[in-house]
């Protein structure tokens, strides 16, 4: 690892293919085999970890635990797209973009509505001064 150097999510990936080879955990002797519900599992299970350090608040008490089980979720997340040969930096991105075009009419017309709503506030608050 480079310490604090930031990393695009390929270079992620690649430490993590490099760490899971290292450890022997990648060859179809691994007790652990790497099948996409294997790893989508320990996606949930590592993400239920998570979610245990706000079981009884909103407060983050350790906050390196905390990343620590998101980077534990994110290790995951990695190996399954590895495995089912999905690009997820591409998906990611693909996603963001069917988000933003698919919420945009949402935005759009709660932006209407605010607008209304300060229309009608002013024209009432206008006719009650006079």
């Amino acid at each position: 690892m480079r310490g604090n150097e930031i990393v695009d999510i390929r270079e992620l990936t690649t430490q993590v293919e490099a760490f899971i080879a290292d450890m022997g955990w990648s060859g179809p002797q691994s007790p652990w085999p790497r099948t996409p519900r294997n790893l989508a599992t320990s996606v949930v299970i590592e993400a239920a970890e998570l979610l245990q350090h706000f079981q009884w608040g909103d407060e983050v008490a350790d906050p390196d635990a905390l990343g620590a089980e998101m980077a534990d979720v994110l290790i995951y997340l990695l190996q399954l797209a590895v495995v089912t040969g999905i690009d997820l930096e591409a998906a990611t991105v693909a996603k963001l973009a069917r988000n933003r075009q698919r919420f945009s009419s949402l935005k759009n017309r709660r932006d209407a509505e605010d607008a209304e709503k300060e229309l009608e506030t002013r024209f009432w608050s206008q006719s009650t001064s006079d």
